[in-house]
């Protein structure tokens, strides 16, 4: 999810949230020094903070020429570099720091946070560790190591230390919002909420947490009030940067006769495929439209959407439809249209499908999947998210499903992104199951869009496979973890934009087994498909 990214974007920022740079340097550390050194630490101090980077980096560089292991010099370069996104520099500065100086605790701290950008959790947790046990009392270096456990998927033993950090810090308006991430995780609704309203409270403009509020109201069912916090996304400064790109005013729901609106892009496939479901409601109204859309949806929206001119999502340069000497009037986020054109409770329209596959791809994918043993085609997915939006928490290894895949008369075909090569020959070699994948069918996504619907049903965790199957009307059964992304409410078996998805929901954290043994007796008790005659 969002909010995980959104964690980040301070962290460079504030590695060095306790350090001794603008102190006085240490009498010690400058024991028979060259005579320059206090002068070169003080005025790099003076230079950093007055912005003049390369400047503050040259004094420092000059100190450890002189005083390899000078601590003052070895942190603030460490900092700089971390800051520059050059990790590599950052962490040869603080490691050498540490060699001579073990008990640095800042530095743990920030070598700590330069491995977490990196997603080298188990370093990082390494590094929180050693500065939490060199001083419990550091807020900072808690909250850290609490967030890394949360990405591992580890909330239970994430959440003490990040309310020891919120009880330490108790001001500290990122380290409260961290807790409240973890209360969420364990299932602590009310009091993960509570100190959501704290942040609030205290920075009523702080548009991260309006957003994580929205997203909270939106999975409570909660549409109309939702809907307007989730606006908030936009004033997040990566939103801000990216909102700025095109210069036509913001589409606010009026009168589109004679103007021409371009929909923009927005968040993840799966999020685009969701909001997707708006735009044949949007394009009832008198207007023309263009269209962004990931690359890998050109082709599916192209076909589904034909009432406007699609173009791929452009990341440098040029947008296609610019090239194409296209201009626009107004401008729209997708993920704006539910809030203008009122999706309160009950209001999402009911349909069978609005993406349309290719059906010459359809057909030779039912043909193909005509070969298989079974009359029932089955696909699964069993990995979703990133490691910033609770990959952990979303995924379950394949050999988890082998209960399920060896007891239902059916045949089982992979619908997982990803190198899963490996899994699946495991699952074959250890249990003697065959899990069909054909990688074309993956890299391709208008073949897996025909694939899909070419399937019976498909079973799938949080991932983009479920918004695209419930997109083209195809029964979907989702394994659902105890604390889901809000697209998934908070309770409940149906998603108010999907109605052929159905949801299996986790009752406690990392436990899988029950909401797999649920789904096979209910996939027991289906009809089978009736098999084609042999032709002979």
């Amino acid at each position: 999810m969002i909010i995980f990214r959104l964690l980040l974007k301070n962290i460079l920022g504030r590695l060095g949230d306790s350090a001794r740079i603008g102190r006085k340097p240490n009498k010690d550390s400058n024991r028979g020094s060259a005579p320059e050194i206090p002068y070169l630490l003080r005025e790099g101090d003076a230079c950093r903070q007055a912005g003049q980077i390369d400047r503050a980096r040259q004094c420092y560089a000059r100190v450890v020429t002189v005083e390899a292991n000078q601590p003052h010099a070895r942190y603030a370069l460490g900092l700089l570099d971390g800051q520059a996104g050059d990790y590599a520099a950052a962490a040869e500065h603080l490691n050498r720091l540490l060699s001579a100086h073990p008990d640095h605790v800042e530095a743990w701290n920030a070598l700590g946070n330069v491995y977490k950008l990196q997603r080298k959790w188990d370093g990082a947790i390494t590094c929180y560790r050693r500065a939490v046990a060199l001083n419990p009392q550091l807020a900072s270096a808690l909250s850290n190591l609490g967030t890394c456990l949360r990405n591992q998927g580890r909330g239970h033993d994430a959440i003490d230390y990040l309310a020891r950090a919120a009880e330490l810090d108790p001001a500290n308006t990122e380290i409260l919002f961290n807790w409240y991430l973890g209360m969420m995780d364990v299932g602590s609704v009310e009091e993960g909420e509570q100190g959501l309203l704290r942040v609030l409270d205290r920075e009523p403009e702080n548009a991260e947490a309006r957003f994580a509020l929205g997203c909270q109201l939106l999975a409570a069912g909660r549409f109309n009030e939702g809907w307007r916090e989730y606006e908030w996304r936009n004033r997040v400064e990566s939103w801000e940067r990216r909102n700025a790109e095109y210069p036509y005013p913001w589409w606010r729901g009026e009168d589109l006769a004679g103007r021409r609106l371009l929909v923009r892009a927005e968040q993840g496939l799966g999020d685009q495929i969701m909001f997707a479901s708006c735009l044949p409601e949007l394009f009832r109204r008198d207007g023309r439209f263009i269209m962004e859309c990931d690359p890998r949806l050109e082709p599916i929206f192209a076909r589904s959407f034909p009432d406007a001119a699609v173009f791929p999502q452009s990341r440098h340069g040029k947008a296609g439809w610019a090239s194409n000497e296209f201009d626009a009037d107004l401008q729209v986020n997708i993920g704006s249209l539910p809030l203008l054109l009122q999706y309160g409770q009950g209001a999402f329209p009911s349909h069978a499908g609005y993406l349309r596959p290719d059906p010459s791809k359809v057909e030779t994918w039912r043909e193909r999947l005509a070969g298989l043993d079974s009359a029932m085609k089955i696909g699964v997915s069993w990995r979703g998210g990133t490691w910033n939006t609770r990959q952990a928490a979303r995924s379950l290894a394949l050999r988890d499903l082998a209960p399920m895949l060896r007891d239902v008369p059916a045949s089982f075909v992979s619908v997982q992104y990803g190198d899963c090569a490996a899994e699946i020959e495991e699952l074959k070699r250890e249990e003697g199951i065959v899990l069909h994948h054909w990688q074309e069918a993956i890299d391709d996504y208008d073949e897996t869009a025909a694939l899909i619907a070419a399937l019976d049903l498909v079973i799938s965790v949080q991932t983009a496979v479920v918004h695209l199957g419930g997109a083209l009307g195809k029964p979907v059964w989702v394994m659902v973890p105890s604390r889901p992304e809000w697209r998934y409410m908070r309770t409940g078996q149906r998603m108010p934009w999907y109605p052929s998805v159905r949801l299996f929901r986790q009752n406690t954290p990392g436990e899988w087994d029950p909401v797999i043994e649920r789904i096979a007796a209910d996939l027991s008790s289906l009809p089978l498909p009736t098999l084609p005659a042999d032709p002979t």
